[in-house]
């Protein structure tokens, strides 16, 4: 049995495409792949690392700041505070803070390492 995939295009236009069995099955074992990437790295992007000693539990990765860069306390606290008396002019390490808790975004950490690549979203 023959399916039809209608594909909406940007520009409103519909492309209609007919697929047999295997071909289907093909297709969308493609279009579940991508989706399952997609979701994982908007996932990773979404992450967010604070200062202290242990993990937040439930969050399903090490969310330790001092893990994810693999830098002592005491440089990112330099880093923060290059990144908070040059409003990140001069460099430093991005970060919100609430209270005396500063967190750290996945975005942040990877400008930081230098890592400005556009990842790929499509």
């Amino acid at each position: 049995m023959d399916t039809t995939l209608n594909l909406t295009i940007d520009t409103g236009q519909v492309l209609a495409v007919t697929l047999s069995g295997p071909a289907e099955a093909q297709v969308l074992g493609m279009i579940a792949a991508k989706r399952g990437a997609l979701l994982a790295a908007a996932e990773v992007e979404a992450r967010t690392y604070h200062l202290g000693t242990k993990p937040t539990p439930g969050r399903g990765y090490d969310d330790r700041l001092t893990v994810r860069l693999g830098c002592s306390r005491s440089t990112l606290m330099a880093e923060l505070e290059v990144w908070r008396t040059s409003a990140g002019k001069r460099g430093g390490l991005r970060y919100t803070q609430g209270g005396k808790k500063y967190w750290v975004s996945e975005q942040a950490c990877r400008e930081w390492l230098g890592d400005n690549k556009k990842w790929d979203k499509g």
